[in-house]
């Protein structure tokens, strides 16, 4: 995709500047929701505080897993 957009493969650039990545199966959704599967990582970019996700106890608790 990079190099679609740059002209060059630059993963680098392409990742800072991607405001949302989406991911939407019926597994995937179960996955999440269940908390089963494999961890997924959360790359947070210009100061970008994670505490923006965990505004309630369900959303501290899908966090901290």
């Amino acid at each position: 995709m990079s190099r679609l957009i740059y002209g060059r493969d630059d993963v680098s650039t392409l990742l800072l500047t991607t405001g949302y990545i989406r991911y939407s199966t019926t597994a995937g959704t179960n996955a999440l929701v269940e908390r089963k599967g494999p961890r997924l990582g959360l790359l947070l970019g210009g100061g970008v505080d994670g505490t923006a996700f965990q505004t309630d106890g369900e959303g501290r608790d899908l966090f901290a897993s």
